[in-house]
């Protein structure tokens, strides 16, 4: 056989192997790309979630601080005069009628996964509760009222609203940092510790 031919023969196989070792180093390195601008773009939605959500959770204060004083001042004996009680409850109304959350919310949901769009979820209806309580009760804002057939406070669902943007914030952690299955292993134990199950 000509040296030339053998020659050829014997370095195509190593060729070949060199052309797929360097493709599925491209490809890979292609992959890891994509992922980190994808895990980019989830950080920014998730940090822009959380701003919303921190910020409306402070609006939601305010208008319950506006809503106390007009109760004290009444229990006292010494109303607001119209002007300042109109005011506050103008205050009061516009945070019950804002609703800052379901763009935001709506960009968690598209991006994921399932366990960060069910957090936004949370947030969102502890929000929404909140509002439907101030709306209900301005000026009683500490006294129960029912919503969704259960009784509750502005109090009470600004607890719970608390409590659902930490589960969010550690879901995002978790998610962001590769640390989801650990987190979740952590959480299960604790709920074990604070809650043992009966034999």
């Amino acid at each position: 056989m000509d040296p030339a031919v053998t020659a050829t023969l014997i370095t195509t196989p190593t060729a070949i192997l060199a052309a797929a070792v360097a493709y599925a180093a491209g490809s890979a390195q292609g992959r890891g790309s994509v992922d980190a601008v994808r895990r980019q773009q989830q950080r920014e939605v998730y940090a822009a979630f959380l701003t919303a959500a921190r910020r409306h959770k402070a609006d939601i204060a305010e208008a319950l601080a506006h809503a106390m004083e007009i109760h004290l001042a009444r229990a006292a004996g010494e109303p607001l005069s119209p002007a300042e009680e109109e005011q506050r409850r103008e205050a009061i109304a516009a945070t019950a009628r804002a609703n800052p959350l379901d763009e935001p919310a709506a960009l968690v949901f598209l991006e994921g996964p399932d366990e960060l769009a069910y957090a936004a979820l949370l947030i969102d209806q502890h929000a929404k509760s909140t509002r439907m309580l101030l709306a209900a009760t301005p000026e009683h804002a500490g006294t129960m009222s029912r919503i969704h057939g259960r009784p509750m406070t502005v109090h009470d669902e600004c607890r719970r609203l608390e409590g659902a943007i930490h589960r969010f914030t550690l879901e995002a952690q978790a998610h962001l940092n590769g640390t989801a299955l650990r987190h979740r292993r952590h959480q299960r134990r604790l709920m074990r510790r604070l809650w043992p199950v009966e034999p």
